[in-house]
């Protein structure tokens, strides 16, 4: 629309212009020339239409820079929204970014608690605080052999 305002706006003063040079014109003419009455009221009558349509010109080219006025303000005020809209927009990524970095730090330590959770859940206790295991035909924990056969003697230490 301002584009449009600014090209009719330009026909608009063209055409003042041009009836500006019509109007020199005839005041040159009316110097240098007599005419009998009737040209000079033909001449009266189109300087007369020439006079209003350059009032309706001016009128028009009020009309035009008002318009103008008013686009040219409300230009502003979407500059203005456009750069709050920037802004804002700039802020919430960087939120966005700082939840998603926390949101990567709960979930790194939840996988680190699930694998110790695993650890433990694997771990028997028994077998940490005594070894149990074979020695010959007998069973042993912590290196102490459990029973006794007859041809094989186990000392009461054992």
């Amino acid at each position: 629309p301002e584009k449009e305002v600014i090209k009719t706006r330009a026909e608009i003063e063209e055409e003042w212009r041009g009836f500006q040079e019509c109007i020199r014109r005839l005041k040159a003419d009316e110097a240098g020339d007599q005419k009998d009455k009737s040209a000079k009221e033909r001449e009266t009558q189109e300087r007369q239409k020439v006079e209003a349509q350059v009032e309706a010109i001016k009128a028009q080219r009020e009309l035009l820079s008002a318009e103008t006025r008013k686009l040219e303000a409300e230009s502003l005020e979407l500059d203005e929204f456009e750069r709050r809209f920037w802004e804002e927009y700039q802020e919430f990524q960087l939120d966005l970014r700082l939840q998603q970095q926390s949101e990567g730090a709960v979930e790194q330590k939840i996988d680190i608690a699930k694998r110790q959770l695993e650890q433990l859940q694997q771990t028997n206790v028994y077998d940490d605080a005594f070894y149990i295991s074979v020695k010959g035909h007998f069973g042993t924990i912590n290196g102490f052999k459990l029973g006794r056969l007859p041809p094989q003697p186990v000392g009461w230490d054992e």
